[in-house]
């Protein structure tokens, strides 16, 4: 898109020549091939950038996948019929007002709860894993990782049956 002129004017300065074409443009300045490659080369470092930037988003994605496969292993709650299960067991435990179970085991080893203190906790990926049981579960979670349970002597099926009442 340059006039007969122009061109010719590049191609003297191609060739050493130094042609004043302008007031704005002397045989002084930088050609615009100087100037082109400064330009790829600002381009290389926001195209290295951008990499950078691609290779974080795609660890992120990988790891938030490792996480969702843990989750899928893990079921954390059923509904059963209610029975009687010594609160000092390691099995689970189970309430009477519907059944819930809760594998206190589990919810100590769970991928989402043992992320709680995250800026960025993945909230409606533990909704989906704990359903209906979030509220009890998480606060069981910070309760039992911050020892309040020890500290003021609460008991388990207590807590968990108040929390669960809230729930429903």
């Amino acid at each position: 898109a340059h006039s007969p002129a122009t061109n010719t004017s590049v191609a003297q300065h191609r060739h050493g020549l130094r042609v004043a074409t302008s007031d704005y443009e002397s045989s002084d300045s930088p050609s615009s091939i100087e100037t082109s490659e400064e330009a790829l080369a600002v381009g290389r470092v926001r195209l290295a950038a951008a990499a950078e930037v691609a290779d974080a988003v795609v660890e992120e994605q990988e790891e938030e996948e490792k996480i969702e496969k843990e989750e899928e292993k893990i079921i954390t709650t059923s509904q059963v019929p209610a029975k009687e299960v010594d609160e000092g067991s390691r099995g689970p435990l189970i309430l009477e007002q519907d059944g819930a179970i809760y594998d206190l085991e589990l919810l100590q080893d769970h991928p989402f709860l043992n992320r709680i203190s995250e800026w960025d906790y993945p909230v409606f990926s533990l909704l989906d894993t704990a359903g209906q049981l979030i509220l009890s579960q998480l606060c069981y979670r910070v309760f039992s990782e911050v020892g309040l349970f020890d500290t003021f002597r609460i008991p388990t099926r207590q807590f968990l049956n108040y929390f669960h009442a809230l729930e429903l």
